[in-house]
């Protein structure tokens, strides 16, 4: 039923005239086409094999290779942030990777001519071994019959609208965004108990997104969501495929925004816009003149915030050990490498883009980046250490020479001391580097990556006790983090306690499998453990980048030392255990 928005009498929702519109025989067609699409892409490479349209029902809620969504809400909606933590490793970062395949699902989906235009969370399905599942029949693509069902999941210009408008992919995308709103917050964006109620309150209310008290985590999540549920069709993203890659950027830390789409009307239209661009042209001419942009300082601000997420990629980068890459560093430097390079003169920029850059493997452009920083404020330590780690991994021993004189600049903010740390790990100053973590834990004590870096620092310098408990509060920040879970092994292992080395191996299966740097730690335990077997299992997935895997030996205190990345005669020498 839709209420007198519409009119003064209650209507049938089945009188809508756009719905009359669809023929029977055209829907009919449709369900039998997704169900040749359910068996034709099990395999397909246009998305992951993760990811698999179901061919029949299994069940009304649990199949054999999962649980649908609605019951995994129903599981989760008191607290949805910590109990997603239960059912799934990595929480709602780990689900917000699998919509992102999903995202890819559906715009194949899409351009087979299936345009899935409302997501109920009994069409999709949780599964045992990863990734989501779509039901192939619990996705109609006929709206009429269980429109007050999903009026809260349907994008409002379609369900505000007296005749049908043009199907647009971000249609679609507001539908995604509408069911990871539910899994996220515990409820739709628009909720109501039919369709007039939900009409009344897109017209007259305000969505939970908008709410200035909410926070999530991944802290990216939200503001995506409000692009994305924006009642303005032009300010979602305007693709599944550019959707989906906002929400990998999302899971590993970053925070992209839709870019607002424009359309031109009418030559009046496109003569006010001239006039418009032309006087702010004369307005950037004039601050450019005077020098200064402070109507740019809010975006250098958002730009700092989303680049230095790359600072706490974990572990800090040590000398000899594997490559210090990260795919968030990929992620970030393609989101924002080429507009945070144009900005020379912002020196916090350089200096936050020189650490994504070196987390990303472009060791020039990180050099490049910290040089521009160092030009312009040559007396903070940040740049000089980054200059200096980036020379060492390109094979220059000079940059040794960056790299102390770096470490001798008094720092002057957080950056600053988190990057003296990075430099105290890189040259495999434990003690050194867990008296700097110990100051970053005074100002930040609710920090979660200072705590596990100092406890790193402590087991590395012998204090495996202090260690323990440093650790400790690092788990009682950020429960379920397979980086927690190996420093938690590696102490086990220097207290002799085996059984829990093993337990723990075994429980943080796929917390470890989340990372070829975890992954190649996993390894390195089983190894030392004496299971070669599973040793070399998990040595293979950590390098199945590589052509061949190279020489390594596990030393002391957990370090690892790779074949030709050792130049500097830093530490003990340790013989291979």
């Amino acid at each position: 039923m839709i209420s007198g928005r519409f009119g003064d009498e209650l209507t049938s929702s089945g009188d809508f005239p756009w719905m009359r519109e669809k023929a029977h025989d055209e829907v009919e067609f449709r369900l039998e086409r997704l169900r040749q699409l359910s068996s034709l892409y099990a395999g397909d490479s246009r998305f992951p094999s993760t990811t698999l349209i179901s061919p029949e029902a299994q069940g009304t809620d649990f199949f054999e290779d999962g649980m649908t969504l609605d019951r995994c809400i129903a599981r989760t909606s008191p607290d949805p942030e910590r109990n997603w933590e239960v059912l799934l490793p990595g929480g709602l970062r780990t689900l917000v990777g699998h919509f992102a395949d999903l995202a890819r699902l559906l715009a194949v989906l899409n351009e087979e001519g299936i345009p899935i235009l409302a997501l109920s969370p009994q069409a999709v399905v949780l599964g045992h071994g990863g990734g989501l599942l779509l039901r192939a029949d619990r996705v109609s693509p006929d709206l009429a019959e269980n429109i007050d069902e999903l009026a809260s999941r349907i994008a409002p210009e379609i369900l505000l609208s007296t005749r049908i408008p043009p199907i647009d992919e971000c249609q679609i995308v507001y539908a995604l965004a509408a069911l990871i709103h539910e899994c996220a917050l515990g409820r739709p964006p628009w909720a109501g108990r039919g369709a007039t109620e939900v009409a009344d309150r897109i017209l007259s209310g305000v969505s939970i997104v908008d709410r200035t008290d909410i926070v999530l985590d991944p802290p990216g999540l939200l503001g995506l969501l409000r692009d994305s549920l924006s009642l303005d069709p032009q300010g979602r993203p305007a693709s599944l495929r550019g959707f989906a890659s906002m929400l990998d950027a999302v899971r590993d830390g970053a925070r992209p925004r839709a870019q607002r789409r424009t359309s031109e009307v009418g030559s009046g239209t496109k003569q006010r816009r001239w006039q418009q661009l032309g006087a702010v042209a004369s307005l950037l001419l004039f601050a450019g003149f005077i020098g200064r942009f402070s109507a740019h300082e809010p975006i250098l601000e958002d730009l700092v915030e989303e680049l230095s997420v790359a600072m706490l990629v974990r572990p800090l980068p040590v000398h000899a050990e594997d490559a210090p890459v990260d795919p968030l560093g990929r992620t970030l430097l393609e989101l924002h490498g080429e507009s945070a390079s144009a900005l020379h003169r912002a020196t916090r920029v350089q200096r936050e883009l020189a650490w994504v850059a070196l987390r990303a493997g472009k060791l020039q452009q990180a050099r490049r980046a910290a040089r521009f920083a160092v030009q312009t404020d040559p007396i903070r330590p940040g740049p000089w250490v980054i200059l200096g780690i980036a020379a060492l991994e390109q094979g220059d021993r000079a940059g040794s020479i960056e790299l102390e004189r770096g470490l001798s600049l008094a720092p002057l903010d957080l950056f600053d001391r988190w990057s003296i740390a990075a430099g105290q790990f890189y040259l495999l100053r434990f003690d050194d580097a867990a008296t700097t973590l110990a100051t970053i834990i005074e100002n930040t004590p609710g920090d979660a990556d200072a705590w596990f870096h100092h406890a790193l620092a402590l087991l590395r310098s012998g204090d495996h006790l202090g260690a323990s408990n440093s650790l400790a509060r690092s788990r009682q920040i950020r429960p379920l983090d397979g980086w927690i879970d190996w420093l938690s092994a590696e102490i086990a292992l220097t207290e002799g306690r085996e059984g829990e080395v093993r337990r723990i191996l075994e429980e943080a299966t796929a917390r470890f499998s989340a990372s070829k740097a975890l992954a190649l730690r996993a390894g390195s335990l089983w190894d030392r453990l004496g299971d070669a077997p599973r040793s070399r299992e998990w040595i293979r997935w950590a390098d199945s980048d590589r052509s061949e895997s190279p020489h390594r030996e596990w030393r002391h205190g957990d370090r690892i030392v790779e074949q030709g990345r050792s130049l500097l005669l830093v530490g003990p020498p340790v013989p291979p255990e």
